[in-house]
């Protein structure tokens, strides 16, 4: 039970994170502090995510399960790599 609260913790922690940075976009603020918070939450978890599906840490959950997984592995993945795109495009040579 700990550890599901820690995660739900972790989710608020980014929902905030998100709502802040539309309300810093929304005054004119660079969107980069957010884009680096979204890169590191999905890229992390895609790569841990990518690590226990080749390990086979749910290979015992059932067809459905293991669908679901890959999936989120994939979706973690392509939002990390589209923010990482998005970043390399949107952000001007030297800014962080």
């Amino acid at each position: 039970m700990l550890i599901a609260r820690l995660l739900g913790a972790a989710y608020l922690a980014l929902v905030i994170g998100y709502y802040a940075g539309l309300k810093g976009l929304a005054r004119g603020e660079s969107p980069l502090p957010v884009m680096h918070m979204g890169i590191a939450s999905n890229g992390f978890a895609a790569a841990l995510l990518a690590y226990f599906g080749a390990t086979g840490a749910w290979s015992s959950w059932g067809f459905g399960a293991n669908v679901f997984m890959w999936l989120s592995t994939v979706g973690a993945f392509s939002i990390a790599a589209s923010l990482v795109r998005f970043r390399l495009r949107y952000a001007p040579t030297g800014e962080s």
